[in-house]
C-alpha cells in the first residue's frame, strides 16, 4: 500500500519523466513546482496540479514566467518567494517579486522562505543551494516529512543542463555543488525527513512481482541513504567486453542495468550510437545520450525489431520463473541480431531484508540453455564458463 503524500515537490530535472507518477503526483494533499516549471504533455509523469508555486528572484526568468501565466489565467493556492542566498541584495529582489506576484495573483497567499534557512544551508554547501533545495529544506522546517521526484542531484548527477521539457539553464554548474545537495537529500532520507517518489512508480504488477520489486527497492533506498553507490556495480558484463567489441552494435537496450557502468562504457569506450538501459530500482548516473526507463525487464518502451542487441546481465535469476518466459518473448520482440546474458545457477549470497533469497529461478546451465533456445529459436554460443554462471550470446539465424 501507497503511503499517503502530504507534500510532493515536483523537481525540474529530467529524472521527472523517467517513470510515469502522474497520478500519484496529483493524489497529493500539497503539489509543489518551481519557477518556470512546465506541466503541459508530460502530465502522464508530473502529474498537472500545482498548489504551491516556489519562485526565486530571476526577474529575467521567474517574472516573465509569473506574467505569462497570469495573462493565461492561472491560479495557485500559495505563491512562495525563494532567495537563492543569504546575501542582502536577494532578499530584497525576492522583496519586489513578491509585490510583483501580489499584483498577478491577487487571490494567492503570499510568502517567503525565511532568510535563515538559506544562510544555514549556504554554510552547510558551502554554495548557493538550488531552489528546489531550499525548497525541501523550508517544507521539512514546517511539516517534518515530504516526497520529492525530479531532484537529479540526489543521485550525484551534475545539474543538467536543461529541464525535463527541454529548457536550457544558465549558470548552473559554476553557481551550484550538485555533490554537496546530493549529500544533503541523501541525508535527509536517512532521517526520515525525505522521501523519492520512486517507489510509488506506477507498474503493473501482480502481487508477487511487487514483492519481489519492493526487495530492490529497500536496498536501493538504504544505500542511497548511507551515501553508497555499490548498488548493482558488481558489473557482469566485463566478461563479455571483448566480444561484444567484435560485435561492433549500433544500438542495445541494457536490463536490469544496476548503476550504468556497462551502458556507460558502450558509450564511452565503444561509441555504440544508440544506448537504452532499463531497471526497475536503481536510478542509475549515465550520460544524457542514454536513455533510461524505470520499468520491468519483460516491458521494454521500445518498436519490435528496433535495437541490435539485448543485453541482460545477472537478471533473469532474480526473475520468478513465471516472469523469465515473458521476458524472453520481450526480448525476442525487441532485439534485431540476438541476446547477449550472464546468470547465476546458485542462490544468491545476499538476502533481501526479510531474509529471503534474491534468485528465486536457480536452475541448472543445461535448463536455462534448453529454455532459451526453445523461447527464441536461437543458436546459443557459449562464450565462457565456471562454477556460479556463464556468458553467452544467442544470435538468429
Amino acid at each position: 500500500m501507497r503511503d499517503i503524500i502530504d507534500i510532493v515537490l515536483v523537481g525540474n530535472g529530467p529524472g521527472a519523466v523517467v517513470a510515469e507518477l502522474g497520478d500519484v503526483i496529483d493524489s497529493a494533499k500539497n503539489v509543489v513546482r518551481f519557477n518556470a516549471f512546465n506541466t503541459f504533455e508530460f502530465e502522464a509523469y508530473v502529474g498537472s496540479r500545482t498548489d504551491t508555486w516556489a519562485c526565486n528572484q530571476d526577474f529575467k526568468n521567474t517574472g516573465t514566467a509569473l506574467r505569462n501565466r497570469a495573462e493565461d489565467g492561472f491560479s495557485v493556492s500559495q505563491l512562495l518567494m525563494v532567495p537563492c542566498s543569504a546575501h542582502p541584495q536577494f532578499e530584497q529582489k525576492v522583496a519586489e517579486m513578491k509585490k510583483t506576484a501580489r499584483l498577478l495573483f491577487p487571490g494567492s497567499s503570499i510568502n517567503q522562505v525565511d532568510i535563515r534557512i538559506v544562510a544555514e544551508l549556504e554554510k552547510e554547501l558551502d554554495c548557493r543551494p538550488t531552489t528546489g533545495l531550499i525548497t525541501a529544506a523550508y517544507f521539512i522546517k514546517e511539516h517534518g516529512r515530504i516526497h520529492i521526484t525530479g531532484f537529479d542531484t540526489l543521485r550525484g548527477h551534475a545539474c543538467p543542463p536543461r529541464h525535463y521539457w527541454g529548457g536550457e539553464r544558465s549558470n548552473i554548474q559554476s553557481v551550484h555543488r550538485p555533490d554537496a545537495e546530493g549529500k544533503w537529500l541523501q541525508k535527509q532520507i536517512g532521517k526520515g525527513c525525505i522521501v523519492p517518489l520512486d517507489s510509488h512508480a506506477k507498474l503493473d504488477l501482480t502481487s508477487a512481482q511487487h514483492r519481489e520489486r519492493m526487495k530492490y527497492l529497500d536496498i536501493y533506498s538504504k544505500l542511497v541513504a548511507r551515501g553508497a553507490r555499490h548498488y548493482g556495480s558488481s558489473n557482469h558484463a566485463k566478461g563479455a567486453y571483448k566480444h561484444i567489441k567484435k560485435l561492433n552494435p549500433q544500438s542495445v537496450v541494457d536490463v536490469g542495468c544496476g548503476n550504468g557502468e556497462f551502458c556507460r562504457w558502450l558509450r564511452g569506450e565503444l561509441k555504440t550510437p544508440r544506448v537504452f538501459a532499463l531497471d526497475w530500482a536503481a536510478v542509475p548516473d549515465l550520460p544524457p545520450s542514454v536513455v533510461y526507463w524505470q520499468r520491468p525487464v519483460w516491458d521494454i518502451p521500445l518498436p519490435d525489431k528496433s535495437v541490435d542487441f539485448v543485453t541482460a546481465f545477472d537478471v533473469l535469476e532474480h526473475l520468478l520463473i513465471s516472469d523469465v518466459l515473458q521476458t524472453l518473448d520481450e526480448f525476442v520482440r525487441v532485439a534485431k541480431k540476438g541476446m547477449i546474458f550472464s546468470i547465476s545457477f546458485e542462490d544468491s549470497k545476499n538476502r533481501a531484508h526479510d531474509g529471503s533469497t534474491l534468485h528465486p529461478t536457480v536452475r541448472s546451465r543445461k535448463w536455462w540453455v534448453d529454455i532459451i533456445q526453445q523461447r527464441t529459436d536461437c543458436a546459443v554460443e557459449n562464450w565462457s564458463g565456471g562454477q556460479n554462471g556463464y556468458l553467452y550470446c544467442a544470435y538468429y539465424g
